[in-house]
Order: C-alpha cells, then structure tokens, then sequence
C-alpha cells in the first residue's frame, strides 16, 4: 500500500537483499522498482544519493530492532 501512495508523487527504487532468493518477492507491478541488494560497502554512498528513504523489514521479532510498540 505505501507504494501505491509513493509512485504518483516520485519515482522510486526498492533495493531487496532478498532479490535473488524468490523469497519474499514484491508483487509484479513493482517489478520494475526492483532492484538487487547493495554490496555492504557501498550502502551508505547509495542512501546518501537519494533524498528520501523508507527502510522495510520482515523481521518480526529481534532483540535489537526499534519496535513501535514500546512507545506506547
């Protein structure tokens, strides 16, 4: 859904680590947006080269993640 709403006010590019797996694939009509992961090294350089950025995660429970719900 957040893509529907992005897509006709800017462009945009998906960077998925998992790509090349199949696993957890964007639907179809982002296909087009989607793109391999980046190389470690080369992460920040490429965040930097966009003005905007929204960080995804399908991780559900980690010991280290920022979760929401603690600010309740």
């Amino acid at each position: 859904m957040l893509f529907d709403v992005v897509s006709p006010i800017v462009p945009f590019e998906i960077f998925d680590r998992n790509y090349a797996s199949g696993v957890y694939p964007f639907p179809d009509k982002y296909q087009k947006h989607v793109h391999g992961m980046i190389e470690y090294t080369k992460i920040s350089d490429t965040y930097r080269a966009y003005e905007y950025g929204i960080n995804l995660n399908t991780v559900k429970k980690s010991s280290t993640m920022f979760r929401a719900e603690y600010l309740n």
